[in-house]
Parts: C-alpha cells; structure tokens; sequence
C-alpha cells in the first residue's frame, strides 16, 4: 500500500497546482479549448492509477477575486464531494463552473486547467478564474431592431469567451443591419468598469443609416434573349430582400453567381458574369451584371455501348436529351438516373454505368457535344435462395410469406420495398433490412441469395398518455394501451385500449343541480394474419363508449345528454402493393342508446308533475358494411414533406347477413380525400386537401334517413378550423339552421352533400418548433333544408412544438364573415398524441 501511495506521488506531483512549480508556469487557455484533465500519455496513466485506487474528491476550491463568485461556483460544486473521481466526473466539472459562467455573463473569464493535490486516496482539484466580470450591453438608437433581434441569450452562448467576443458581437450586430439593407449602419462603443462589483457596462450607440435600394438592375454584354430573362433569374435565386428591391451585396453577388450555374446547366458551358455597382443619390445604388453567355454547346450525337437486352430506341424514350438540341446538364443528370432506374426495374439491379464521368464528349471547334454511354448490364437477378437473420421468436416461414419475392423470381427494387413495407406494416420489428449476399460457387451466374436482416420489438408493451384539448373550452384526456403482438411468433395481435376524458371547464362551476361524469372508451382488437390462407389480415375489435353529446337545461336542473355505444366489427386488410392497401368492411354492428342525466334524475309517465325531472332513452342500431382504397405516396408519414394521400371509401347500411339495422335505417354512403404535399423553397411546405362526400336515404323518406352520427357535420382541427364540430357548438350546418334534439336522430332526407377545402403553407422555426399559415372553407346541404350561409371559411395561424411528452398544437382560426352569435376568433389547443 505505501509503495502505491509512492507511484501515485510521483506520477502527479509535476502536474499539481501544489508542486514545487512556481505559480506563474499554471497554463490558462481559452474556455472552448480546456478539458477537465489534459489528454497527455501522463495523465493518461494518472487517470487509469486514480481508477484503480477509487480515488475520492475531497474538496474543489475555486481561486477568483470575485468573493460573491466564487461562494456561488463552490456551493453548486459541493455536491461532487466525496465521490470517485474519473476524467468523466473532471470533465463533468469543467462544464458545471462554465455553465455557471455563462448563466452569470461572465462572458469572457479565463478559466486554467484543474490542479490536483492528492493524498491517502483523497484529491483535492483547484481551479481559477481570472477577469471575473458580469458583462451587461446597452443598445441605444436601435429603431429597425428588436434587442432580441441584436443581442439575446443565444448570442451571448455562441460568442461566450470567445477570442475577441466584443469585437464579434459588434460585427455580428452590424450583419444583422447589412442583411436588411442598411449598408451605411455604424456601431460606436465603450466600456464602463465597476471594479468593486465586477461589472462590465458596454454602451453600443448605433447610426442606422437608411435602407439602400436599387434603382435599376441592367444587364449589359453578350446574351441571346431579353435581359428581363436574365434579371428574373437573378431575383429568383438570390433572396427575398432582393426581390423587394432592397441593396445587400452578398445576395446579389449570390444570384449572379446562380445565374451562371443556370446557364451552364443549359448548355452554355462558357458563361461568365460580373457585377459593377454604382452609388446614386438618396441611397440608391445601379447594378450592372456584365454577362457573357458564350455559345450554346448542342448535342450532335446519343449513342449506347453494351445494351444488349434493349435497343438504342427503347433507352431514348424516356429520355429528356434529343439531338440537335442544346445540353441542359439537369436533364443529363435526369437521363442517368432514368437509365439505371429503368435497368434496375427491369432485373438487372447490378447494372452500372462505366463512363458516368466521361458520358459528355465535347467539340470545341463547333461548341458541340457527344454524349455516349457505356452500358454494364450484368446479368438479370433472380432470388436463389433466402435467408432471415435476427428473428428470435418470428418463424421464418412466416417472415417469407409477408415477402413480395419467392425464389426464382426477379429482383426489382420494386419487390424489395415493398417486402420491407409489408415486413414493417406487421409492427413486430423494429429495424429490417434486405440485401444480396456475396456470390456463392452453388450460384449460378444471375442467381443471388437475399437476406432479410430483422431486429424484433419487444412483443409485449404497455403505454400511458395524458393530453388536454380545447373541446368544450377545455378537456383533460388520458389512455392506457396494452398490446401483445406476434402471438406464437406468426404475427398474431393482441391489444386493448381504455381512454378516459372529463371536461375541466365544466368542473369549475360545478354546483349541486349539475352532474359530474367521466366519459370513457374500452375496446379490445385481435388480428389474424394471412386468414385462411389468403392475403388478407382478418381483425375483430368489441369496444364500449360512453360520452357526453350535449349539456341542456331542463326544469331547473342542469342536463347532460350522454350516448352508449357498443359495437363489433370484422375487418379484412390487405396490402396490394407499395403504395396502396385495402380495407373490408365485412360487418360493422352498434347498438346505441342515449339517455340524460341530472343530480335527482327519475323516469316518470307523469309529463304534467313538474317536481319530476324526465329521462328518456332512445336506442338505435346501424349495422353496416363496406370497402375501403388507400393511395399513399407521401415521402414520410410523420413529417411529410413531398407526395399525396389519397382515399376512397363506400359504406352501406341495411339488412344483411341475416342482421338489420333498426327499421329506419338503410343508406349508403361515399367519401373521398386527396392530400397533396409539395416542397416550395426553403422547407416551405404547400399542403393542400380536398375532401367530399355523398349519403343517399334508400328508405321510405317519411319513415326512414340516416342516422346523426353518420351525417356530414363540419368542425374541428381535422376538419373546417373555427368551428368546434360539437353537435351543439358552432358548427357547419350551425344548430340554429340545422337543430338536433339527441344523439341517435334520424334525418329525414333524401340526401345529403359536403365539400371541404383546405390549403395550407407550413413552415419550420426549428427542428422541433413548426408554424403554417392556412385557408379552410366548407359546405354542407341536406336536401329538403335551407341554410342561410351554406359555405363557411375560415383563416388563420398553426403553431406546433415537439415536447418528450407529445407535442403541442395551437391553432387560431378567424372566421370570415360570422354570423351575429359567432366568436370571431375560435382556438384550436391540444396536448399530447392521441
């Protein structure tokens, strides 16, 4: 033990702050550049000693001249006291006392390296801190910014004890105003010191100047078409600024210098651009773009080497490059990437190119261009054999009949996804991954073996949400999800859900004459894979809800109307191929019955007492069945940014299957809706939708209709924003054109139509916080009805923020012209994902 002490003692007595070292060799360096421990081999070999021995912290001391800093840093740091020192718990420190700093705006202190001083297993760590100042900033004449916009906790973070911090600010302040076209802005400054309590004042006065326009941009030199072409193009891929004709000599010199790589991709190899700038009076500047766009480089020639399997003329169809047409480098790209793809697609997933980078030839003499291209087919693959990998409880038998490829059929990239699609739609893996294994002597030339690389979820989970709405000015909402998936390891599904909902603003003013009551929905799900040998998944769900449709007033007590549902349902899904799945509905069937419910509710046939308060029930039974078509291309379920969603679905309702609906009962029904993403710049997204629907009554229209809860009723954050889509709320139809007395109505209609509109511009602040701008309007008729403004529109703004507990959704919809007993403006607010 004392030889150990020994070692220890000689290893770390040349690197202590307590050595016979004088003082004044302790290194400083910069913040961003310092670690707890030095990355030396002697450390090194100190660190792995200190791991051996459990070497305990015994104290941290901070050197400053600031006393009130120093009682701060060492209260927050007594908490790694007497525990095991490590290079992670020394690097965990550093970043504790910089953390600190920052958070005090001690912005540019000078923090050495730690001193250690070890002794009987215990280490002492010193630190100092040299120019210990709290650095406040005081902005004067700043009429076009925000501070926020010029200095604010970001700012300070980024250029934190950074070489020349104040020198940086400033010039970051002075970028700020030049990106806003204030060319001419200036920055003065000083700095006040207050020694006794370690504060740094720095006074920045700013002369704005005024924006700098441009007159005129010109375009002078050698060119081939009207120089508002040219101009356009500038504008276009510069910048906003620019295009409102404001002066920032970065975005210009930007847009001309993607003007030039237009050109190029064109076909005129040899453009070049310059700009020359000239000062006119009242802040305006003349731009001169000297443009010399060079001859267009034509294509002479398009041949093919080694396509055998397809001649030249099939390879050119798809091709955007003709002959004797100017060579546009985009479409070259185009034509390459339509070349392999169309190879691949056909079988031949090893086809390459060998010439990628020597596929343009060019003729100087005559500014033309041949363009040739080396084909490599390689032979057609076809699955020899297939492997599974990574499946511990999956069968593999069961893994291969969810594959799109058998063996001795044709490898596409097709084929590939689409197994992965179907492999991940089971939702028993986590990760899946298909690829071709190296060639084996049993293969023969175009035969390969697939692997299909599987990681399994855990097959039993239970997860618990809460969330609140704005659903009746505001709800609380929670669930409970149990699940047991891949049942004997053949993707057999189990899961059972509660959910549970109560409306907080109603408990506020709750007194004796109104009811409390939790509504509430239980359903449990099985699904059967591959039903019956066939290529249909089966499902059955049961399910049980209860939940308020209205509050009413009712002989002086306070009434709400609540509705039972039970309902069954057998499905069968079916994934057709990539892109689109079906869902048949075999048989749907609920049974529901509403009643109200009041503090002294009685059932009475005395309708003339009035000390009785009445309850009446009325039960209903819609049994339905139908088919569903999905289309979905969208490049990302969760965060789309490109593609479209489109569906299409048929309901009817009447007696089938030896099952009727209640007698009044019999329609049918369609629906259909389009969603359409499109990227535009800059992660600028354009959402637009379409949606619509037709019901038809197929009974006697005195006696028969279809059902409230099958209707067409607008409202809601899914549906048309500023309206709340309660049966009672605002609503399209509104309750004052269209009043609904209880959940289970009929209406008594021939028909009933609706349209719904929506456009949308969504929008990232950052990774997790998005915004979006929106345009919602929609119709509804019924026939035999008259509504007094039938088509309803609203506008408005989306914020949604993505928290570890769910995301956040605001919505604020302002309806366009409302009616007299509307709110003008209708929040949409929910928290957590349901």
């Amino acid at each position: 033990m004392i030889f150990k002490k020994c070692i220890f003692l000689i290893l770390i007595l040349p690197f202590s702050g307590y050595s016979n070292l004088p003082t004044n060799t302790q290194k400083t360096t910069e913040v961003q550049n310092t670690s707890g421990l030095n990355n030396s081999i002697e450390n090194q070999r100190i660190q792995k000693d200190f791991n051996k021995s459990n070497v305990i912290i015994n104290s941290i001391n901070i050197k400053t001249e600031n006393k009130k800093l120093k009682s701060d840093i060492t209260k927050i740091l007594l908490k790694y006291n007497n525990k095991v020192f490590s290079k992670r718990l020394s690097d965990k420190i550093y970043n504790t006392i910089l953390s600190v700093l920052l958070k005090k705006k001690i912005l540019d202190p000078k923090l050495t390296e730690p001193f250690f001083y070890f002794t009987d297993n215990k280490i002492d760590i010193s630190y100092e801190i040299n120019n210990p100042y709290r650095y406040g900033f005081i902005l004067k004449k700043n009429k076009a910014f925000q501070r926020y916009h010029l200095l604010s906790k970001k700012h300070y973070k980024k250029y934190f004890n950074n070489n020349q911090f104040i020198r940086k600010i400033l010039l970051h302040i002075k970028r700020t105003y030049l990106k806003k076209a204030y060319t001419n802005v200036s920055l003065d400054y000083e700095i006040k010191t207050d020694k006794k309590n370690f504060i740094r004042t720095v006074l920045i006065t700013v002369d704005e100047g005024k924006q700098t326009k441009i007159k005129r941009i010109q375009i002078v030199g050698k060119f081939s078409r009207k120089d508002k072409y040219y101009i356009s193009l500038i504008k276009k891929h510069s910048s906003f600024l620019i295009q409102k004709k404001l002066f920032y000599n970065v975005d210009i010199q930007k847009g001309v210098k993607n003007l030039v790589n237009y050109l190029k991709n064109e076909g005129y190899l040899e453009a070049t651009a310059y700009t020359r700038i000239t000062d006119n009076p009242n802040n305006k500047v003349t731009i001169d773009v000297i443009l010399d766009e060079g001859p267009l480089t034509q294509v002479k020639e398009i041949t093919f080497q080694g396509n055998k399997s397809f001649s030249d003329q099939e390879l050119m169809n798809f091709m955007k490059l003709k002959v004797n047409e100017g060579l546009n480098l985009d479409y070259l790209e185009h034509d390459i990437q339509e070349l392999v793809s169309f190879y691949r697609k056909s079988g031949f997933i090893e086809m390459e190119l060998n010439n990628k980078n020597e596929i343009v030839q060019y003729n100087k003499k005559d500014s033309s261009a041949a363009l040739r291209f080396n084909v490599v087919e390689n032979s057609k693959i076809k699955v020899f054999d297939i492997l599974v990998k990574g499946n511990t409880r999956t069968k593999k038998e069961f893994i291969l009949r969810n594959l799109s490829l058998k063996k001795g059929d044709v490898v596409t990239p097709e084929k590939i996804d689409f197994s992965i699609k179907r492999l991940r739609n089971l939702g028993i893996f986590s990760s899946i991954n298909i690829l071709t294994k190296k060639k084996d002597e049993n293969e023969s030339p175009g035969n390969k073996t697939l692997i299909v690389q599987v990681e399994e979820r855990k097959h039993r989970s239970l997860r618990v949400a809460l969330g609140v709405n704005t659903q009746r000015t505001l709800t609380a909402r929670g669930f409970a999800e149990f699940s047991n998936r891949n049942i004997t390891g053949v993707g057999r599904h189990f899961f059972s859900r509660v959910r549970l909902q109560s409306n907080i603003a109603r408990y506020v003013k709750i007194d004796s004459f109104q009811p409390q009551y939790l509504e509430h929905q239980a359903s449990v799900s099985y699904i059967e894979p591959f039903l019956m040998g066939l290529g249909f998944n089966g499902q059955v769900s049961l399910s049980n809800s209860s939940e308020i449709f209205s509050y009413e007033r009712m002989q002086g007590h306070d009434v709400i109307d609540i509705v039972d549902s039970t309902k069954i349902n057998f499905l069968l899904k079916r994934t057709i191929n990539q892109f689109i799945s079906l869902k048949w509905t075999l048989l749907s069937w609920e049974a529901r019955k509403d009643f109200k419910k009041t503090q002294n509710c009685k059932t009475s046939n005395r309708r003339d007492d009035p000390n009785v308060t009445v309850c009446e029930n009325r039960s209903l039974n819609i049994a339905t069945t139908g088919i569903a078509l999905n289309i979905d291309k969208r490049n990302n379920i969760l965060s789309t940014t490109n593609g479209f969603l489109s569906q299409l679905s048929v309901e009817y309702s009447g007696p089938f299957y030896f099952i009727d609906s209640s007698d009044e009962i019999k329609f049918v029904k369609m629906e259909v809706k389009h969603f359409d993403f499109r990227p535009i710049f800059n992660d600028l997204i354009w959402v637009n939708s379409v949606q619509g629907g037709f019901i038809a009554n197929m009974n006697n229209l005195e006696t028969g209709g279809f059902p409230v809860s099958r209707a067409f009723i607008l409202g809601g954050v899914n549906s048309l924003r500023g309206f709340d889509g309660l049966i009672h709320g605002e609503r399209v139809p509104d309750k004052e054109d269209f009043p609904i007395d209880n959940a289970n109505e009929i209406i008594h209609s021939r028909s009933s139509f609706y349209l719904l509109l929506k456009t949308e511009f969504r929008f990232p602040f950052s990774k997790n916080f998005k915004g979006s701008l929106f345009y919602d309007g929609g119709i509804v008729t019924i026939s035999g009805k008259t509504f007094k403004k039938p088509y309803r529109q609203s506008v408005g703004l989306g914020l949604r923020y993505q928290t570890p507990l769910g995301p956040v959704s605001l919505y604020v919809a302002a309806k366009i012209a409302p009616k007299e007993n509307e709110s003008i403006i209708f929040p949409h607010l929910s928290f957590g994902s349901f």
